[in-house]
């Protein structure tokens, strides 16, 4: 649990709105500029107050990290108890965890992205504390996959399935352009239907052959997406390019550098068990 220490200043009920102003321009500055390029004189600024008035909120630059990640997990934890407790059959529920996470990414993209690239940007107790609640949403998002997947995948292919589901969804405020992309709910349904057939696919080596019939079809079926369009012309088909536009765009920064983890929510990053 946080200690009084690790909370922001106590605010009354008409300064909440004040703080939630706060904590968005953070999210912004440092979705921009990283946690250590951004300074809290800029901060100040882009909230429209003064440096006291922001230090009134915030005590200081690990303070605002820490509210900022704590009530982006603890939104997402909330979100993914409802689709626990769901009264709806097992691969609906991580249906619904998966729109959860795309729905609120997508509304949330500079706290989703501090959530991300600045994982390892808190120290001692706040960082133990942050790292509990990514735990806690790891634990969730494995018992929803194992209990969709009949409990017949389990040890390190559970996790690998888990760790990539992450992989997934974190990096989607990094590339997703509202108008261009699908919406929350077109795209959750994308990911979890990729994610569903891959996690069906057994041992899914990269050395097992289809079928005859299977390797026909495929075949068959890449044919047609060649001939109809030999010279890779098909809108939308080229990343980075849009409708209409043959020109292609090249990525922004962040898209292809990864800050720390690709799987970001993931406790630990690393070596879960």
């Amino acid at each position: 649990m946080p200690t009084e220490s690790m909370l922001p200043m106590p605010v009354n009920a008409g300064a909440e709105l004040k703080k939630s102003e706060i904590l968005a321009a953070a999210a912004e500055l440092f979705s921009q500029l990283g946690y250590e390029g951004a300074g809290m004189r800029e901060l100040a600024r882009r909230s429209g107050g003064s440096l006291a008035g922001l230090y009134h909120y915030f005590p200081d630059k690990q303070a605002l990290l820490y509210e900022l990640q704590r009530e982006t997990f603890e939104a997402l934890l909330a979100r993914a108890r409802q689709a626990l407790e769901a009264k709806a059959a097992p691969r609906a529920r991580l249906r619904q965890f998966i729109h959860g996470h795309v729905e609120y990414f997508l509304r949330h993209r500079d706290a989703a992205l501090v959530l991300v690239r600045e994982d390892r940007s808190l120290t001692a107790e706040r960082a133990r504390h942050i790292a509990a609640l990514k735990h806690a949403y790891y634990e969730l998002a494995r018992e929803l996959t194992a209990v969709a997947l009949d409990r017949q995948t389990r040890g390190p292919r559970l996790r690998a399935l888990v760790l990539s589901l992450f992989g997934m969804l974190n990096w989607i405020p990094t590339w997703h352009h509202d108008g261009r992309d699908l919406d929350a709910a077109e795209l959750a349904g994308l990911i979890a239907g990729i994610f569903e057939h891959g996690a069906a696919s057994g041992a899914g080596s990269l050395h097992s052959e289809p079928s005859l019939g299977a390797s026909k079809s495929v075949n068959g079926r890449v044919g047609q997406v060649f001939s109809s369009d030999i010279a890779g012309r098909s809108a939308g088909f080229r990343l980075g390019s849009a409708p209409g536009n043959d020109k292609t765009k090249q990525f922004r920064g962040n898209c292809i550098k990864p800050a720390g983890n690709s799987a970001g929510i993931a406790p630990g990053n690393a070596r879960q068990p």
